[in-house]
């Protein structure tokens, strides 16, 4: 592996994602004893309880679907290993700026539901975002504030001498960094046409918002508000405990629609049947 000049890589793998099929050592060392009926590799989408339905897992049956995706993990840190050896075989690890993430995280029944595209709960929103740059990033610092995928790109710009182009809207992170007080402001179309569910964070104070019955699983639609420095896992809704605090949320939310309004209506483009069905598979076409 070698460059000449400059180089830039995109490594983009569906390997910790559904369908979930593990193999080998990593599938022997994390997936238990299950003598359950799920099939050796399990694609959610293709089982009614991988949709916005009622039914669900039993316990047995979660944490089996659970394992297959921790050996997947498994399976990916090992390419990653392998790839950062080349790196340093070649010399270029330490001329060479590393950035792992994902753009979403997978939910195991943790509140009702499997997968990924249904919620804004951190089971979906955390995700890794780990970076290696000699002289900038390194020794295991650790970002104090929350981040999100908009401060990609301008890091990236900083940490190599680019300026940022205008048009971006995210934070360059580097080592002493302050990040100026912001609203984390994530939304997601629904089936709901014309409506979309936000998560708003500020710190540790996370607001949910889903419209209608966009929750039929566990009922949780309209206005969550949760404490992630004592709910992590987001199950106490605090958002009728203080009326003026619920206000000043509901004044938040209703000015950052206001300033990003959703564009629900997008260019029509045609896809062939081949690309159509491997989206499809992938959970990025159909009706449901």
């Amino acid at each position: 592996m070698e460059a000449e000049g400059p180089y830039f890589a995109f490594i983009h793998t569906y390997k910790v994602h559904s369908p979930y099929d593990p193999e080998g050592e990593a599938r022997e060392r994390f997936v238990r004893s299950y003598d359950g009926e799920l099939p050796d590799f399990v694609h959610p989408p293709d089982f009614p309880w991988g949709h916005l339905t009622r039914e669900t897992l039993s316990a047995a049956d979660t944490r089996y679907v659970s394992d297959l995706y921790d050996a997947e993990v498994s399976e990916l840190d090992t390419a990653v290993g392998g790839l950062l050896e080349q790196l340093e075989r070649a010399g270029e690890l330490e001329n060479t700026l590393l950035v792992v993430t994902s753009d979403h995280g997978e939910e195991f029944n943790e509140h009702s539901h499997f997968g990924h595209g249904w919620s804004l709960y951190e089971d979906q929103l955390a995700v890794p975002l780990i970076m290696h740059f000699p002289g900038r990033f390194e020794g295991g610092l650790t970002a104090s504030v929350p981040v999100i995928g908009i401060d990609l790109a301008p890091t990236i710009a900083r940490a190599v001498g680019l300026p940022p182009h205008p048009s971006w809207s995210g934070v360059a992170l580097s080592p002493g960094n302050t990040i100026a007080d912001r609203p984390m402001w994530v939304p997601y179309r629904t089936r709901h046409a014309g409506q979309a569910a936000v998560a708003l964070r500020r710190d540790n104070a996370k607001l949910l918002d889903f419209p209608g019955d966009e929750r039929p699983n566990d009922g949780n639609s309209g206005r969550q508000l949760y404490d992630l420095a004592v709910d992590g896992e987001e199950r106490i809704n605090r958002w009728e405990d203080d009326s003026v605090e619920a206000a000043r949320w509901d004044r938040a939310l209703t000015n950052l629609r206001l300033r990003y309004p959703l564009r629900f209506q997008g260019e029509t483009v045609s896809t062939d049947e081949d690309v159509a069905e491997i989206l499809k598979g992938l959970g990025y076409g159909g009706d449901d």
